[in-house]
């Protein structure tokens, strides 16, 4: 009798936690139901709210909800990889217009992709909440939660890189670019001040990603040489996680996307050098192509080096500081002799001999190179510079002869400077009405 009351006893006990895990089984499904409805709906909002057709595929749309694993944390992490592409594309395409020196007509595109990426950018934030709610979600099996073609993968990924399959999108570099295209556009708009803004806004992304880097390489390193101290007292000092990374930058130029993004380093000091040098902020222009100079020594870009030294080289020149202008013209030749730059470069040189009164060296450097010129936009550079030796000199009808080469230059400056030249030399000898008509040019 007593054994048949425990075996009562157990079955009632028995079926009370069957009950219970039923219930706590029904309460996860509902959960999961919930979740996946509150995607869908916020997806849905989000799309209409939009109304973009690069956006309408609901399959490319990712959106996680931490408050159904964390319910006091209601923030949603959300981005579109059609977006993601579609902007990236708007980027590439400034990119290759620039490139080929066309205007940029997408400018108002771009401008959307710089605002899409901060948005993502600060979305993503590399925060200890976001991070922990990466891991939880990649734990408890998210894939169930996504689309069936869509997963997220790779959880040692760099917390600020979006990785989904089969797209890997680096967010910082996506919008330090959309920002410098931003600054090229404004540029050509001449909106010299909004140019600048953006291209520090570029180099300011940049810097801290780098410093993001620092800290992961430290860790890495610290961990390497933990492990070197385990095997051999002796290896301690010597381990290195990263041996080919430049530490300067902290960019390894063995891999092609650290390249890249030392190239863009170099390449936005370029543009705010160029910048600065022409609003005449020299000591600024001075300062931004050394550090445009410092980069493309990493990455051994020859002739932009080459390039950026006569690009100093012209600053100093423009501070008449010719000992500084002539040392950085001849390091440009000495690195990169090729013709355009040679022409280009004795050209500058032969004004600085000129105005030292070594003008028969000048008037030599010019005449021999006259025979070299290709372009005609150099050619008319030349005829320019050569109609204002003669000009100081005195020697009005061969200035005449030059500069009447000259005026017609597509080049505005060129013209401009041509037109100024003849018209001050008929001035001088009491032609009035030619005056004019240079004038009006």
């Amino acid at each position: 009798m007593r054994r048949i009351w425990i075996f009562i006893l157990l079955l009632a006990v028995s079926s009370q936690l069957s009950a219970v895990n039923g219930q706590q089984s029904f309460s996860e499904t509902e959960n999961l139901k919930t979740l996946e409805s509150e995607n869908s709906l916020a997806n849905d909002k989000r799309l209409k709210a939009k109304g973009k057709a690069h956006s309408s595929d609901s399959s490319q749309v990712f959106s996680f909800s931490d408050s159904q694993i964390q319910k006091n944390n209601s923030q949603f992490f959300r981005f579109s990889v059609s977006q993601i592409q579609y902007y990236e594309s708007q980027i590439r395409l400034a990119d290759s217009l620039y490139k080929n020196y066309l205007p940029q007509y997408n400018f108002e595109e771009v401008k959307a992709a710089m605002e899409f990426f901060d948005s993502l950018r600060l979305t993503t934030d590399n925060s200890q909440q976001t991070t922990d709610f990466f891991h939880r979600f990649r734990k408890n099996k998210s894939s169930q939660y996504l689309s069936n073609s869509q997963t997220l993968c790779n959880s040692d990924a760099y917390p600020r890189t979006v990785d989904c399959c089969p797209l890997t999108v680096d967010i910082e570099f996506l919008c330090a670019r959309a920002h410098y295209y931003h600054a090229v556009g404004l540029t050509e708009r001449d909106d010299i001040v909004g140019a600048c803004e953006h291209y520090l806004r570029a180099l300011e992304i940049m810097e801290f990603e780098t410093e993001n880097l620092r800290t992961l390489k430290s860790e890495k390193r610290s961990q390497s040489r933990k492990v070197a101290r385990s095997q051999s007292d002796c290896l301690a000092d010597s381990a290195t996680a990263y041996p080919t990374t430049v530490d300067r930058c902290l960019l390894s130029v063995d891999h092609p996307e650290d390249y890249e993004k030392i190239r863009f380093l170099a390449l936005t000091y370029t543009r705010l050098g160029r910048l600065f040098y022409n609003e005449n902020y020299c000591d600024l222009a001075i300062l931004k192509y050394k550090k445009a100079l410092k980069y493309y020594n990493i990455i051994k870009d020859t002739i932009s080096i080459s390039y950026t030294y006569k690009s100093i080289g012209n600053v100093y020149q423009l501070l008449d500081k010719t000992d500084s202008a002539l040392y950085h013209y001849r390091k440009s030749l000495e690195i990169y002799s090729g013709m355009t730059n040679k022409l280009d470069i004795e050209k500058n040189i032969a004004q600085i001999l000129f105005e030292r009164g070594e003008k028969n060296n000048a008037y030599i450097i010019i005449k021999n190179n006259l025979d070299k010129i290709e372009d005609t936009n150099m050619m008319d550079s030349y005829y320019n510079i050569l109609g204002k030796m003669y000009l100081d000199d005195k020697d009005y009808n061969t200035s005449v002869y030059y500069l009447s080469k000259s005026v017609n230059s597509n080049i505005q400056s060129i013209r401009i400077s041509s037109a100024i030249n003849l018209s001050a030399i008929y001035d001088s000898i009491g032609d009035y009405e030619k005056k004019a008509y240079y004038n009006e040019i």
